[in-house]
């Protein structure tokens, strides 16, 4: 290559260069871009926002709907009732008896069944990541305990053969159905 060549390159990599770097904007101006910002908005972006809490029920709205102040409404908080921890482990179950014959059924059979069980956020990390074939356990030797759970998300633990399995169980609100995002054997 000749040294115009090499040249223009290194040029053209200085000119992409300094585009990405600009481009992140590192708290400076764009090229080309004025100073006229309005006091409010010079004010905003000068000014940090607070985070949000979380789980906080909106201001005022205990009272107009009829509830007393303070009131609380989200199911995160909640304590599970017992319908409530018997849908959690029953959904964890149905999720650990098809874990168990990884080792006896076909991998793609084994695979959608046990995806069937779980919530959509799961499939990613459980769909044709895991291979049956090399779960050791295969039978579930007795009955789940909930070793915590709110009306929202629990987690349970299964004895099999080859050790207990412990599962994590969602759902989206009171009234919904629950379903399996996570897997660990212990």
């Amino acid at each position: 290559m000749s040294r115009r060549g090499v040249a223009v390159l290194l040029v053209m990599a200085a000119i992409i260069g300094f585009a990405l770097f600009a481009g992140r904007n590192g708290g400076e101006r764009e090229l080309g871009s004025t100073s006229r910002e309005t006091p409010a908005a010079a004010a905003s972006s000068a000014t940090p926002t607070k985070e949000p809490e979380l789980y906080a029920t909106p201001s005022d709205q205990g009272e107009e709907a009829g509830q007393e102040a303070g009131h609380d409404d989200s199911l995160e908080n909640a304590a599970a009732d017992q319908k409530a921890k018997d849908g959690a482990a029953a959904a964890a179950l149905a999720t650990a008896e098809i874990w168990v014959q990884g080792k006896t059924l076909d991998q793609g059979e084994w695979n959608e069944q046990l995806l069937d069980t779980m919530a959509p956020v799961a499939h990613p990390a459980y769909d044709g990541r895991t291979w049956g074939y090399r779960v050791e356990a295969t039978a579930v030797t007795g009955e789940p305990s909930i070793a915590q759970a709110t009306m929202t998300t629990a987690t349970v633990q299964i004895p099999t053969d080859a050790g207990s399995l412990t599962l994590t169980v969602t759902r989206s609100s009171g009234d919904s159905s629950w379903a399996t995002t996570a897997i660990s054997e212990d």
